[in-house]
């Protein structure tokens, strides 16, 4: 145990460790959990009913409903309560639409490029 803080995906990471005795539940902070099962559902019901846009794609974000962060017990332990304050802000703006997220889906490589020295690449 290096005592590094892990953060899981698809699906809650914690209570799997939790579930076979592992000491590393400890240091998951989060989960991100996407829906797919909501997504695919109301997909089906769009094939179904003639809706369904063949050969396009959706931007889902934070107010879609399809991913859900989901905070450990252990998330309000590890993260101080100022910086916990500002998570909660910039999650209401994002669920709000108030904050885009870029995506480098059909950018082209010098887009792509200018994002990634943007961030700090």
């Amino acid at each position: 145990n290096n005592k590094c803080y892990a953060v899981g995906c698809d699906y809650d990471f914690q209570a799997n460790l939790e579930a076979s005795n592992q000491p590393s539940a400890q240091w998951v902070l989060s989960s991100a959990v996407k829906a797919f099962n909501k997504l695919l559902k109301g997909e089906m019901y769009k094939m179904m009913d003639g809706t369904c846009k063949w050969g396009s794609f959706q931007k889902l974000g934070a107010a879609s409903g399809y991913l859900e962060v989901l905070e450990t017990s252990n998330f309000k332990r590890m993260v101080p309560e100022d910086v916990y304050k500002k998570y909660t802000q910039i999650k209401a703006d994002l669920e709000a639409g108030k904050i885009e997220v870029s995506t480098a889906y059909g950018a082209t490589k010098e887009e792509w490029q200018q994002k990634y020295d943007t961030a700090g690449g």
